[in-house]
C-alpha cells in the first residue's frame, strides 16, 4: 500500500520482499554507526539503551560499536524470538 507520493518521493509498507534489504541494513555497522551520530547530536543525552534478542545478528552490531551488555532477561513469551532479551547501554 502506497501510504505517500510526489515527485520526490514515494513511501510504502514494508512487505516480505524487503526482508533481505532490511537484514542487510541491520546487519551493516556503517548504518548502525551513523544512526549513533544522530542520535548523539541532541543535547542532554546521557546514554542510549537498546533492547534486542540473543537469536539475532544486533548483539553483534551494537558491541561493534560500543555498546556494553548490561542485562540479561529470559523470553517467556511465545514469541518468534525466543532467546533472552539482552540489554545493552552506551555512556556518552
Amino acid at each position: 500500500m502506497i501510504r505517500e507520493e510526489n515527485n520526490q518521493i514515494r513511501i510504502r509498507d514494508l512487505t516480505r520482499d524487503d526482508l533481505p534489504l532490511m537484514l542487510k541494513w541491520l546487519t551493516d555497522d556503517r548504518v548502525l554507526e551513523e544512526a549513533l551520530r544522530r542520535i548523539k547530536e541532541y543535547e542532554d543525552l546521557k546514554r542510549i539503551l537498546v533492547c534486542t534478542n540473543s537469536n539475532l545478528a544486533a548483539p553483534k552490531n551494537y558491541e561493534s560499536v560500543g555498546f556494553k551488555l548490561y542485562d540479561r532477561k529470559p523470553n517467556e513469551t511465545e514469541s518468534a524470538f525466543t532467546d533472552d532479551y539482552l540489554y545493552y547501554e552506551i555512556v556518552l
